[in-house]
């Protein structure tokens, strides 16, 4: 894969004639959870602004727990089992069209800002885009290769072994931490701003597509949001106070803890949720700057914003995530608004399969092969599959059906059915008290997989496995 050394994207100059319809913007927003930009709603101006305007709903649900497989599917329009990605270790090279490409056809320029290592340029991710801008994050592969090399293969890294290493060493050889900076969307609107201002330029419409981290661990919201955010180390148990949490082998540990039931644990990894709502609450104030920047241009625009998954904090005593198939990891905010969209709120959850095809109806163009709803009409409820490399989860209404991937006797094993109007916390079974209702999920759980397209799995280059290390989807070695 390239490496990240890329300098800003300009703007796309096509030829040809010039399509009629509106520009889209599709933002992305790394880790976020619906239930936290619902519960701080009143401290969220940007969030509101696309509520008052559009179309939006309590959550979504999306395609994984992980980055690769729901940008996978938002970014192309296809169901988990049509691209098959189960992990952020396969590589993306969908059947068909990527969305970009259709834009791109039809004569849209199309442009990505990203701030996501896994979705940079030479993943595949790019493809369709005329413009495919990684520059926030050139250079962050090579440090956190180079970081991990050093500790791997230094002498002092062999000497203090990897726990002291990382907590004395690396601080000062990397002080600004395992990104450039916090506050990142900074860099992603700044990019967002200029493109914008280029391609409204050009009569013929745009499709833009923005991604931020901010989310995303380690929780380090700027200093002004981070002094707002209530959150101490004197609010943490003893044990815990002097605790690096930026560092992802941490929240391992604290997670093996939490998923004991160790009650200081749990406090602390509930307590975290305080720097992560403040990371919400600058991704406002950057989403408000897009939609100035939007309203600037003067142009008729369709904005729809999304999230890839979730995060855990404590809940079933796990963290982060990638590692379990709950609700706080798979529900995701959806809001859309522009020419075409009336306001109010989607009776059932929209999902990630559906973006693609309101994308491109919305536009007035085809969505031949894509089977999401047109989240612009009225909303019918269907049945959504989920999955990540071990687990599958077929949803309907308020049904839940979780079952393992992951025995070689058996290739499909029910672990539970969940009704989450009844259970929201997901902590009871309702197999026996449901019975035909586990047969009719577990039939579509087993046709989908059947069915599925096969993904590659690649063996990441160090660049690759550095951004996974760095992510925390590897533990590290110690």
């Amino acid at each position: 894969s390239a490496a990240l050394l890329s300098e800003p994207a300009s703007a796309p100059h096509l030829d040809g004639p010039t399509p009629q319809g509106p520009d889209v913007v599709l933002i992305s927003v790394d880790t976020l959870r619906a239930d936290r930009v619902e519960a701080l709603a009143d401290e969220l101006p940007g969030f509101a602004r696309l509520r008052a305007k559009g179309r939006s709903a309590p959550f979504g649900w999306a395609t994984s727990n992980q980055t690769v497989p729901s940008h996978a599917t938002l970014l192309t329009g296809l169901p988990a089992p049509g691209h098959g990605l189960r992990h952020n270790f396969d590589a993306f090279d969908p059947p068909g069209l990527t969305l970009a490409e259709r834009f791109g056809q039809e004569g849209w320029a199309t442009a990505g800002v990203l701030s996501n290592g896994l979705l940079r340029n030479g993943t595949g991710f790019e493809r369709g885009f005329a413009a495919w801008d990684d520059s926030v994050i050139a250079g962050s592969g090579l440090q956190f290769a180079l970081r991990r090399s050093m500790e791997q293969r230094s002498w002092l890294g062999w000497v203090l072994g990897g726990n002291n290493f990382r907590r004395h060493v690396l601080p000062l050889l990397f002080p600004q931490g395992r990104f450039n900076d916090s506050g990142i969307g900074r860099k992603v609107v700044e990019r967002a701003e200029a493109l914008m201002g280029e391609m409204a330029t050009d009569p013929r419409p745009y499709f833009l597509f923005l991604h931020f981290m901010d989310p995303h661990h380690p929780y380090a919201p700027p200093p002004a949001y981070w002094e707002n955010s209530g959150f101490s180390a004197e609010m943490l148990p003893p044990e815990w106070r002097e605790a690096n949490f930026s560092d992802n082998q941490t929240l391992f540990t604290l997670q093996r803890l939490a998923r004991t039931g160790d009650a200081a644990s749990l406090q602390t990894g509930r307590s975290l949720q305080a720097l992560y709502d403040a990371e919400i609450r600058f991704v406002d104030q950057m989403l408000t700057r897009v939609l100035n920047a939007v309203a600037a241009t003067g142009r008729p625009t369709v904005v729809l914003l999304t999230a890839d998954h979730g995060e855990h904090f404590a809940e079933h005593g796990w963290m982060l995530h990638g590692n379990a198939m709950e609700e706080p990891e798979l529900r995701v905010p959806f809001f859309l608004s522009g020419p075409g969209v009336s306001p109010g709120t989607w009776q059932h959850a929209p999902t990630l399969t559906d973006v693609a095809p309101t994308l491109l109806q919305l536009c007035g163009l085809p969505s031949m092969g894509l089977a999401g709803r047109n989240l612009s009409g009225v909303l019918e409820s269907r049945p959504h599959i989920s999955w990540d490399a071990d687990q599958i989860v077929v949803r309907d209404g308020k049904w839940k059906w979780l079952g393992s991937t992951n025995h070689e006797e058996d290739p499909l094993a029910l672990l539970a059915l969940r009704n989450l109007h009844a259970d929201p916390a997901e902590e009871q079974d309702f197999r026996t008290t449901a019975p035909q209702v586990q047969d009719r999920l577990m039939a579509l759980a087993l046709v989908a997989l059947k069915n599925a397209v096969q993904a590659n799995r690649v063996i990441p280059d160090a660049e690759q496995a550095a951004f996974l290390q760095a992510l925390g989807y590897v533990e590290q070695e110690d």
